[in-house]
């Protein structure tokens, strides 16, 4: 019954007095309806009443002595004619939702969610972008085989690449290619020879014949396990000794800054931007640049196509900064342990190490000299597959 009021356009009225009776009684003879009457008291009656009658009813009840308050709107055509009056509202409106509709079909948002591949997202981004998959771009348009195809011809290091479009964002997910296995016949005729130079520590043979024993010294290339007509086979673990060296400069120009940041501003508009100063983006001098962009709306929502970016630059004193010898060399020590140990890899580890170091032209020189142990032994006969 509410719901048919307010299409019809009641509208609720209190009417107060001290002759209620003799009222409701001209209303009756005048035949206006008042529907959903309620007697609040003996002096107040409420109801509602179609805005057509109003000024009649107005009438009734200053002749009978009572006073008419109007407590709300008359429903739905009260509404209507407010808008009416206010048409720039439902322009705007109007102009919203299309904006709305027609930015729903262009991709503003863009980002690589699945990537088992050695490629950083910027180099797939940037060959996406090539084909069209971009900020900006009419995605209806796009072709999914043609991107894929085109895509994954420009980098052999993916096997299966897919732009799914969710909104306004484009979700893009790749996997590595498969790296062909390596291929070599196992009962091909070959020896066992020595990874580097180094004495032997263990010996073991699978297939073949030693040519070695435990404790002797042997060089790069030297056979360890000879295989005659058969595919020689083991494991060669061996004492080697090992020389990196690592330099720096001790005067290095880290220029930090000397405060008195300023703040520039410059508004997205799509792919299209808008600066807000006037040197075309170049740095005053030499300065750190910190960059943050904020699109209005929360994360969960469609992206829009604007954003403000604010770019804040810390200017350099251009000092040069003399670095202390002693943190320097530590900071050396560490550089060469890492590369030490990638050289060694998994199955290899360092028993000892000592570090020298000396001052030249500037620059400090740190050279680290250690006993490792590791395998020795290396497959000749895979070597010899054309």
């Amino acid at each position: 019954m509410r719901r048919q009021g307010f299409l019809r356009g009641d509208g609720p009225v209190r009417v107060t007095g001290a002759d209620i009776p003799r009222f409701l009684e001209r209303c009756r003879k005048n035949d206006i309806a008042l529907r959903d009457a309620l007697m609040e008291n003996e002096l107040t009656v409420r109801f509602l009443l179609r805005r057509r009658d109003l000024a009649a009813v107005r009438r009734l009840a200053s002749g009978c002595g009572c006073d008419l308050e109007v407590l709300s709107d008359f429903g739905l055509p009260d509404r209507l004619r407010t808008l009416r009056r206010r048409w720039w509202l439902a322009a705007a409106a109007l102009i919203i939702v299309s904006g709305l509709v027609a930015s729903s079909l262009f991709v503003w948002s863009i980002s690589v969610t699945e990537n088992d591949s050695d490629l950083s997202d910027e180099t797939i981004l940037h060959v996406l972008a090539e084909q069209g998959v971009k900020v900006g771009s009419f995605y209806p348009a796009y072709r999914s085989e043609r991107i894929r195809t085109l895509a994954l011809r420009a980098l052999p290091e993916l096997s299966w690449l897919a732009v799914n479009v969710r909104g306004c964002r484009a979700l893009v997910q790749v996997r590595a290619a498969v790296k062909a296995p390596e291929v070599f016949e196992p009962r091909a005729a070959g020896d066992v020879v020595a990874a580097e130079s180094g004495v032997i520590m263990e010996l073991r043979v699978f297939a073949g014949e030693a040519a070695a024993d435990r404790g002797q010294a042997v060089k790069a290339g030297d056979v360890l396990i000879r295989g005659g007509s058969l595919h020689a086979r083991g494991e060669v673990v061996g004492l080697t000794w090992r020389e990196i060296a690592a330099a720096a400069p001790l005067s290095a120009g880290e220029n930090p800054p000397s405060g008195g940041e300023k703040h520039r501003f410059s508004l997205l508009l799509g792919q299209k931007r808008i600066n807000f100063y006037h040197n075309s983006g170049i740095l005053p001098g030499s300065c750190d640049k910190i960059i943050t962009v904020w699109r209005p709306g929360p994360d969960w929502l469609p992206p829009v196509p604007v954003a403000l970016v604010r770019e804040t630059l810390r200017p350099w004193t251009g000092e040069t900064v003399t670095r202390s010898p002693s943190e320097l060399r530590l900071e050396l020590e560490q550089r060469i342990r890492q590369e030490l140990q990638s050289r060694l890899g998994e199955n290899g580890k360092i028993n000892a190490i000592r570090f020298t170091a000396a001052e030249s032209g500037g620059w400090l020189i740190v050279t680290g000299r250690a006993e490792c142990e590791e395998r020795l032994d290396r497959d000749a006969a895979k070597e010899n597959i054309p």
